[in-house]
């Protein structure tokens, strides 16, 4: 069974290097601290402190695959139109933009896809990450 994503803007990068597949990898017990437990446990607390380096980034959309670590990288990006590199219009007597001339633009082809940042996950956290996500979809749907 295949579980990749079937949307338009998820897109493989590589292989992943690993010789199992996600289901197998999925099968498998996850590290302990990864999972919750059915025994009581003791309070940790956890505090969330942000990075200098910490942003909000738009993602229309995911490139990944594995390295030879056994990593999976996630490199978010945008997309979007080119921006054209230079435009030449024509100006009316007051000086007032009137339109273009298109014969002029310079401007790359077709869209462009601008990584924001390439995000390194492990096996087991790639897979407690597609367990939950699975779990919150599902949760958001139903709403």
């Amino acid at each position: 069974m295949n579980n990749e994503l079937e949307e338009p803007t998820i897109h493989r990068r590589t292989n992943i290097t690993r010789s199992e597949s996600l289901e197998e990898a999925t099968a498998k017990d996850v590290p302990t601290g990864l999972v919750a437990s059915s025994k009581p446990t003791t309070p940790l607390k956890i505090h969330f402190i942000k990075s200098p380096f910490f942003r909000v980034v738009h993602a229309s959309g995911v490139w990944y695959g594995g390295d030879s670590q056994q990593n999976l990288h996630l490199t978010v990006f945008n997309e979007r139109t080119a921006i054209p590199k230079m435009m030449v219009v024509n100006l009316n007597e007051k000086g007032m933009v009137v339109d273009e001339d298109l014969s002029q633009r310079e401007s790359k082809e077709g869209i462009v896809r601008e990584l924001e940042v390439d995000i390194v996950v492990s096996i087991p956290a790639a897979v407690e990450f597609y367990r939950t996500l699975g779990e919150n979809l599902k949760a958001l749907k139903a709403i």
